[in-house]
């Protein structure tokens, strides 16, 4: 049938694994998919270029099977949930799986030969691919819709009002209108000069890093230890039509992300977010809920996962838009399940 339109509509079956993999549940460390993940671990250089790497254009959000797209990032749920002293990078493994859903499943290109199949049926395709451990071949079919930390000179209209809703949170109203005004980004990777003013900025000497809880609670004489210092996710109280209504936390989240708000490194924002079950979240967002146990320096993985996590993309604002370095302002986009967390945090509390 070659050259028949029924052909455009057309995609093969997924590949099936081998008798030996379905005997081992996915979310399991011995399944053999991990494999693909685990070549990343090796230094913070690759996995820092992983997680940047994930970043892809990705398909209209009211395009994707939700079903079956929650029923994927379930695996990287349950794989995280599976820590135990005898796996104890599961939750590691996990998150980076969830970081990479949206390239195995949402990248906007289709296969050649195929231009005129519908964005549902190649996700559906690409999720029963990904159900039978084909993550390999999925990213790399996925490669030529990259974004990775390219930069406009000029905001999208996601990324500005994140920033200037930031901003407005921390008090900076003058800044918000600005950001909303401008607009224009500076691009340190094509001009030594801005990347230089961005050093300046950032790197001030003698300049104290943000003190973490921890320090600030020892500092008031205070164990972090302390129970006190727990937070657990449960019910909030909120206003419905009738009069105050008790709802899940991190549900009512979920259910209430402004769509037009941009990602951090990995590009991941409330938009996508805003198709995710809370289950499939669930465990992520508990990273930040929840003390942190002692970590082995010589643990790259770890260390390297709990540093992207709380990290932002660097955005230069340029304030005036007149292109001068020296009018540069540094931003930091933070990960949208740091948001996430902030945001569940803020309504319970």
């Amino acid at each position: 049938m070659e050259g028949s339109p029924s052909r455009q509509h057309y995609i093969p079956s997924a590949p099936t694994g081998r008798p030996s993999d379905f005997e081992i549940p996915l979310a399991s460390k011995d399944h053999p998919c991990w494999s693909f993940l685990r070549a990343f671990g090796v230094s913070e250089d690759t996995l820092v270029e992983f997680w940047i790497n994930c970043n892809v254009r990705i398909v209209d959000t009211s395009k994707i099977p939700l079903d079956l797209f929650n029923r994927c990032l379930q695996v990287a749920s349950a794989r995280a949930k599976a820590v135990s002293p005898q796996d104890p990078h599961a939750f590691h493994e996990g998150i980076l799986l969830h970081k990479a859903m949206s390239r195995l499943l949402l990248a906007k290109t289709r296969p050649v030969g195929f231009p005129f199949v519908t964005w549902k049926s190649l996700i559906s395709y690409r999720a029963e691919r990904f159900l039978a451990g084909d993550w390999q071949a999925l990213w790399n079919e996925a490669a030529v819709a990259l974004v990775g930390l390219a930069q406009r000179k000029e905001m999208s209209n996601e990324l500005k009002e994140t920033l200037a809703e930031m901003r407005a949170f921390n008090g900076d109203l003058t800044g918000c209108f600005r950001t909303l005004q401008s607009g224009k980004l500076m691009q340190a990777s094509s001009s030594p000069e801005v990347a230089e003013e961005w050093r300046n900025k950032v790197s001030v000497a003698g300049r104290r890093p943000t003190r973490t809880w921890q320090e600030v609670a020892i500092s008031r004489g205070f164990d972090p230890n302390d129970p006190r210092f727990t937070f657990t996710l449960g019910t909030s109280t909120v206003m419905g039509t009738d009069g105050p209504v008790e709802v899940n936390t991190l549900e009512h989240v979920m259910g209430h992300l402004p769509k037009r708000s941009a990602g951090g490194a990995d590009g991941a924002g409330f938009d996508l977010y805003s198709c995710m079950d809370a289950s499939s979240v669930e465990p992520f967002v508990q990273f930040f809920l929840s003390p942190l146990s002692p970590l082995d320096e010589r643990d790259i993985l770890g260390r390297t996962v709990r540093i992207l996590l709380a990290s932002g993309l660097g955005v230069g604002l340029d304030k005036k838009g007149l292109g001068r370095p020296v009018d540069l302002r540094p931003l930091g986009l933070g990960d949208s399940l740091r948001r996430i967390s902030t945001r569940c945090i803020s309504l319970q509390s």
